[in-house]
């Protein structure tokens, strides 16, 4: 937390011998602040880094709600690439970042067994919309697999995002969530170069 304003990192890399193979190295990084009206996080700038072997690629969003307008610049191997900006929709500013704890909040609605939400979000020159839907973790797939590693999971979310989000072929990502909606563990389907990528929370800090 710096002054009114929030800073989410996630860095995700390879490791050990696979990643002297496919060496893959993603920053994803996003300074939000809270809409007291609504009791909302907006991202006011994204930070995206991704390295593949030798490719680097840039980029950074800021949002400019005065204006109702975001503008991105990408740069690869530290050369300016491509830029442009978005009209912002009153419900369509977030983020993958602040998607997660606005999700986690519960502004879309009530988290819980059967519930299904359509969020719409920023990326690039687009509004994406993407879906979610809520099962519970009761004898499911990823909880029989995690089982022995992570305890307390309740529920199950299944998202089908933009695969250029995720790079993976189909953007599917499943999240694991425990009975507050901490987000303990996730897989992400058919990730390009990797197959399936799981991934589990270490650490979380209130």
């Amino acid at each position: 937390m710096k002054d009114d304003s929030l800073v989410i990192t996630i860095d995700a890399s390879t490791a050990g011998f696979f990643d002297k193979i496919v060496h893959r190295h993603n920053i994803y990084r996003t300074t939000m602040t809270i809409d007291d009206l609504i009791n909302r996080l907006k991202p006011i700038n994204s930070y995206e880094k991704k390295v593949k072997r030798e490719k680097e690629r840039i980029m950074i969003t800021d949002y400019d709600y005065e204006n109702n307008i975001c503008n991105y610049k990408i740069w690869r191997r530290g050369v300016a690439h491509k830029e442009g900006s978005l009209e912002l929709e009153p419900e369509g500013c977030d983020d993958m970042i602040s998607v997660t704890y606005n999700f986690r909040n519960e502004i879309y609605g009530e988290v819980k067994e059967g519930a299904s939400f359509n969020i719409t979000t920023v990326y690039k020159n687009k509004s994406p919309n993407f879906n979610a839907g809520v099962r519970s973790g009761e004898d499911s797939d990823e909880l029989s697999k995690w089982q022995d590693i992570i305890h307390g999971i309740k529920y199950v979310v299944d998202v089908a995002l933009n695969p250029e989000i995720l790079d993976s072929k189909e953007g599917k990502l499943v999240i694991l969530l425990t009975d507050d909606l901490t987000p303990v563990g996730y897989v992400v389907k058919d990730a390009i170069g990797f197959g399936d990528l799981y991934g589990v929370l270490e650490s979380n800090t209130n």
